[in-house]
């Protein structure tokens, strides 16, 4: 259960705070029952208690806690909170409502692969405020879907690192 709230809460803080890599901290979570006891100072600390049976679990966590993030962006973008005029005139110029229905998927893909940033589409969508249920809904799927994608492919190179060395 640690692995899950720890997983979006850091989640949160990523996309809140750019520099912190959830996908990271995702494949460290998913891994952690494969590192031995660590000994410093005459005490030991047992960091695979903090591991999770169900790791497939982690990336509904992770998506959950960046997309409380994006909702922050959402705010802004919908005005309730505030934003710099320089970031609103640059995601003004981009004219988000002309996408028309293919503002979901750009919301999707964004979600994905992060391009363009979760951050921009998050506040362009706030600003032509795009229903916020659907913005919700969209933009998880697409984090799931990126988060799944770090969990087998990380747990995949782990396991073959482990076994090379």
């Amino acid at each position: 259960m640690t692995a899950y709230a720890l997983m979006m809460v850091l989640a949160f803080m990523s996309s809140v705070f750019i520099f912190l890599p959830s996908e990271a901290i995702l494949l460290t979570l998913a891994n952690i029952d494969k590192v031995p006891p660590i000994e410093a100072f005459g005490r030991t600390l047992e960091v695979a208690r903090y591991s999770t049976d169900f790791p497939w679990l982690l990336p509904f966590a992770a998506a959950f806690g960046s997309n409380f993030g994006s909702w922050l962006y959402y705010l802004m973008g919908k005005g309730s909170l505030n934003i710099s005029d320089k970031l609103r005139k640059k995601i003004e110029s981009f004219d988000f409502e002309r996408l028309g229905k293919g503002r979901e998927a750009v919301i999707f893909v964004s979600g994905v692969v992060s391009i363009p940033p979760v951050s921009a589409t998050a506040i362009a969508s706030g600003m032509i405020r795009f229903n916020f249920a659907r913005y919700y809904a969209v933009s998880f799927a697409g984090k799931v879907v990126r988060y799944y994608l770090v969990l087998l492919i990380g747990r995949a190179a782990v396991e073959t690192a482990l076994r090379l060395f």
